[in-house]
């Protein structure tokens, strides 16, 4: 690792958004160079980090006071992208919290957290909108915002939504209709006349924001806030996104919450691997999707605090799921998902067969 440049400590590097990150934090030319915590040196993600963009490894859990704290020592910045569905709620809570004043100990210059809207707050705290992985990251959002105002650390949070890549699994098509081979996508995003748009963000998007981030810090006594999105689409742009970059007809058909959810084969399996907290058992995938989907496509709950004019002017290469779709050679199927977890799970929707007469 080069010692004349800046370190940047990436925890979550392993990950489906920390690998873009680190791949966007070490390019052209650089200032900086990355060292990732990692619970396992020799996972192959971790040494295709190494081969690939010169990593420096610090092996150990974010859970691990004295690792996270080792990972800091000597780094100009952090960057903490924490897996709510390998941690839980509570334990991501209190890993936020530890990792930004474990960091701010060892000198760390520049903290950036990588959260999601904090949508309990935001709705009164009705346990209807919250959704564990935007609890512990808003909550985190919030006590970040209460210290940087008096500490020395410059603070900045990157606030992201659901991943584009996504449409490789849960969002994926469930197949062609027998009547006339159409591609169709059996989604909860309102009905195919209505103004409802789903948010996603692309991977690539929010790795150009981390970078952009570090290349503009705050100012001292400041938190530097950064909602981005990549696109907000319609269940029939979709399908026309998908029919302009394919060539094969596609349809949107909607579908309700309930209906959506029903048709998750791994729908009443536990939300997280290893929380222990007392109120890990209630949360189940399919409780998660139907929390979540409230936020995305209730009318009162969009995520429509984004500035996508000001995102456009600030990489004009925003992607558009479209542009994805070409830039992917996406075609439909429902592979891999990008989140760890599921990375041998082929996510095949069940009791649809009917959408497909």
């Amino acid at each position: 690792m080069s010692s004349n440049k800046k370190i940047i400590t990436v925890i979550g590097g392993t990950g489906a958004q920390g690998r873009p990150v680190i791949e966007a934090l070490v390019a052209a030319a650089s200032p900086f160079s990355v060292r990732i915590l990692t619970r396992d040196a020799n996972h192959a993600l971790a040494k295709e980090l190494v081969a690939k963009y010169g990593v420096e490894i610090v092996e150990g859990s974010v859970l691990d006071d004295a690792a996270v704290a080792k990972a800091c020592k000597g780094a100009y910045g952090a960057f903490v992208n924490l897996d709510t569905f390998t941690l839980g709620e509570v334990a991501e809570l209190h890993a936020g919290v530890r990792a930004y004043e474990l960091a701010c100990a060892a000198g760390v210059k520049h903290f950036v957290w990588s959260s999601l809207d904090y949508k309990l707050k935001s709705n009164n705290y009705d346990d209807r909108y919250g959704a564990p992985h935007y609890n512990a990251k808003g909550r985190v959002w919030e006590f970040i915002k209460s210290q940087a105002k008096d500490g020395d650390m410059l603070c900045s949070v990157l606030v992201t939504g659901p991943y584009m890549e996504s449409l490789g699994s849960i969002y994926a098509p469930i197949g062609q209709r027998k009547s006339d081979g159409a591609v169709v996508f059996a989604l909860p995003w309102g009905a195919a006349d209505s103004n409802l748009r789903f948010p996603f963000i692309a991977l690539p998007d929010i790795a150009f924001f981390a970078r952009w981030i570090f290349d503009n810090p705050p100012s001292k006594g400041t938190v530097k806030e950064v909602p981005i999105m990549s696109q907000f689409i319609s269940g029939p742009e979709l399908a026309q996104a998908f029919q302009n970059v394919t060539g094969q007809r596609a349809v949107y058909v909607p579908q309700t919450i309930e209906e959506y959810v029903a048709s998750l084969p791994f729908k009443d399996m536990p939300l997280a691997a290893n929380d222990t907290s007392p109120n890990a058992k209630k949360w189940t995938w399919g409780r998660f999707f139907t929390t979540s989907m409230r936020l995305w496509t209730e009318p009162g709950q969009l995520l429509r605090d984004r500035d996508m004019a000001w995102i456009k002017s600030v990489h004009p290469g925003t992607m558009t799921v479209e542009s994805w779709m070409k830039a992917t050679g996406y075609d439909g199927a429902a592979g891999k998902d990008v989140l760890k977890r599921w990375e041998a799970a082929t996510p095949q929707r069940i009791g649809v067969e009917h959408l497909l007469e």
